[in-house]
């Protein structure tokens, strides 16, 4: 088997947040929120190496953050785009398509996630070439229109709500990134790039406790998270 190579997108702001500072690296249990994220899949026995997406700007100085750390797994820190999709692609690039088995891409901000989800993500990839973590929607979801008027209810058994990690084969990946840019598509998501050159995408039961920062109050349910794991 090749190397299993993980990309964990860090070059967004923390403007939704309503911090001065980049959210990646706002202090969660003690230690910035991409350090609990990184110690995570350096545990897993599933990560050969990563590859860090920062700002252009911020690349020097966030990789020396770091690199205080001292993590001994590969760590490759490069620059990102003008938008996620650009990013995923930067780091893509700097990965060898010759030694790399799976690509398994994981947001910076979700510093919950679980040795094992990263495993069963990657263990699905490895027999069906691309599979993404995703929870049961437990909410009832309603269409509306762009006059805020509900159009449609949607029948929420067979929806879910998507999360990262996601991981593909490289060779669907850069298939899929290939067609993306030469349409100009943008996705919400990286599985939905993968989804439109006809890949069946496999679907892992991911975590509620797998949240993503993007609000103060994501932030205060992560602190007790983690208080709650000890």
């Amino acid at each position: 088997m090749g190397l299993v190579t993980a990309i964990i997108p860090a070059a967004g702001s923390g403007s939704r947040i309503g911090s001065s500072s980049y959210k990646q690296f706002m202090e969660l249990g003690g230690k910035p929120v991409i350090i609990h994220t990184l110690e995570k899949f350096q545990q897993s026995s599933e990560i050969d190496e990563m590859v860090v997406v920062f700002p252009p700007d911020k690349v020097r100085e966030f990789s020396g953050r770091i690199a205080a750390y001292g993590f001994h797994k590969p760590i490759r820190f490069v620059a990102g785009g003008e938008r996620r999709q650009d990013s995923v692609h930067q780091a893509f690039l700097s990965v060898n398509g010759r030694q790399t088995e799976l690509v398994v891409i994981h947001d910076a901000v979700r510093p919950l996630v679980e040795a094992d989800l990263i495993q069963r993500v990657v263990e699905r990839a490895r027999l069906t070439g691309a599979a993404i973590a995703a929870i049961q929607a437990v909410d009832t979801i309603k269409e509306v229109s762009s006059k805020d008027v509900v159009v449609a209810t949607l029948n929420r058994s067979t929806l879910r709500q998507v999360q990262t990690p996601q991981a593909f084969a490289y060779p669907i990946l850069r298939k899929a990134l290939q067609r993306a840019y030469a349409d100009g598509y943008y996705g919400t998501d990286d599985s939905s790039l993968v989804e439109r050159i006809g890949i069946q995408v496999a679907v892992v039961p991911g975590s509620p406790l797998n949240i993503k920062i993007t609000t103060p109050a994501d932030v205060r349910f992560a602190e007790l998270i983690l208080r709650a794991r000890g």
